[in-house]
């Protein structure tokens, strides 16, 4: 992979992760309460999904 190909994968992955985490943050507390989630919870489940980590 050259390193601008890196440089694309980087920048997308980090735009995945941002509208990954802000729609988790953004679900009706219902919603919420339903997936037991919480604040904390958002962040680890958004990076999980985007980087497989």
């Amino acid at each position: 992979m050259t390193m601008i190909e890196r440089l694309k994968d980087i920048i997308s992955k980090r735009a995945q992760y941002n509208r990954t985490a802000g729609e988790l943050r953004h679900l009706p507390l219902e919603t919420q309460i339903d997936l037991d989630l919480n604040g904390r919870d958002t962040d680890a489940i958004a990076r999980r999904a985007v980087y497989d980590a």
